[in-house]
């Protein structure tokens, strides 16, 4: 899609329809502690673990000349990293944690919309619009934080933090307007293109508000983040772009999707069992944390070389 032309809407309004009926299946559902994790079960298991199952070929796609078992190796070794930095120093692998996101989701919201000039010191921008949207979901949701977050271990600081900030959906929707104008005005990215991802940003705001922080987080990561980064990077391992790489994406990520859908599944049902020393959305956390650090490592280059910048 180019910043110079017209939006293209039929994406953003089939996340929207998609996004729109989660949120009314959520509110017919009863609600007892699992209504969420109905939601965010099927969601992570089709669009939010494929999205990053593919992280193996990506990478030998960056660093062609080493080896697979190599590459596994790197792979698991920064995953072994990141899931111990959060288990023995959690709060600084919190905050890490946050301001990984925060520049993720930022660049992966942004970067097919700004233009090529634009791309290339964009990353306070993304930033920016990252830590405003998790910001967003953190504080409208502040009070749910302590159920999520081990006693102890300097979180009460944490949930403090974002407690603290506006509890309005019109603060982070007018900083994201203000982001947004800035960089329209500065030729970023075209008015269209800004009002278009505005749009998107106040119906995020509206979910966040009216309905729960995995919910929330479940369709933003689902529904928003990895079905965008599922089209990019099946265009990066599959050219030309089109249904085929989209389906042959899907085909070599079905292995480890499978894999991790079932360690998670193990973990539900072991915490039925056990008393686990976290809460368990913690040790899910852990888990999407371990996964990020990689993750993004191995797809920086990929966003980057889709807006011709090297």
């Amino acid at each position: 899609m180019k910043a110079t032309s017209a939006p293209d809407y039929r994406l953003p309004a089939l996340q929207l329809a998609l996004s729109g009926l989660l949120w009314l299946l959520w509110a017919l559902l009863p609600a007892d502690s699992y209504r969420d994790w109905v939601l965010l079960g099927p969601v992570l298991l089709l669009v939010g673990i494929p999205h990053g199952a593919n992280d193996l070929l990506l990478l030998r796609k960056r660093f062609p000349q080493l080896p697979p078992r190599r590459a596994f190796g790197l792979y698991l070794a920064v995953f072994l990293a990141s899931a111990g930095l959060m288990l023995w120093l959690p709060l600084p692998g919190l905050v890490l944690f946050l301001v990984i996101t925060a520049y993720h989701f930022g660049q992966g919201d942004l970067h097919d919309h700004l233009r090529p000039r634009a791309a290339r010191r964009a990353d306070g921008l993304y930033v920016a619009w990252g830590a405003n949207l998790l910001a967003a979901l953190l504080a409208l949701r502040a009070h749910e934080l302590p159920g999520y977050l081990p006693d102890g271990y300097g979180f009460a600081a944490i949930t403090d933090f974002f407690v603290a900030l506006p509890n309005t959906p019109l603060a982070y929707g007018a900083v994201a307007a203000g982001l947004l104008a800035g960089a329209a005005a500065g030729g970023w990215l075209s008015w269209p293109e800004a009002g278009l991802r505005l749009a998107a940003t106040v119906f995020l705001l509206l979910l966040f508000t009216h309905t729960r922080l995995l919910v929330g987080f479940a369709v933003y990561f689902g529904i928003w983040h990895s079905v965008d980064s599922i089209r990019l990077f099946s265009r990066s391992l599959y050219p030309p772009d089109g249904a085929a790489g989209f389906r042959q994406f899907y085909r070599d990520a079905l292995p480890i999707t499978v894999l991790a859908f079932l360690f998670l599944g193990g973990l539900l049902w072991l915490s039925a069992q056990i008393e686990l020393p976290y809460p368990l959305t913690f040790v899910l956390f852990i888990f999407i944390f371990a996964i990020t650090v990689p993750h993004v490592f191995v797809t920086e280059p990929i966003y980057r070389r889709s807006r011709g910048v090297e």
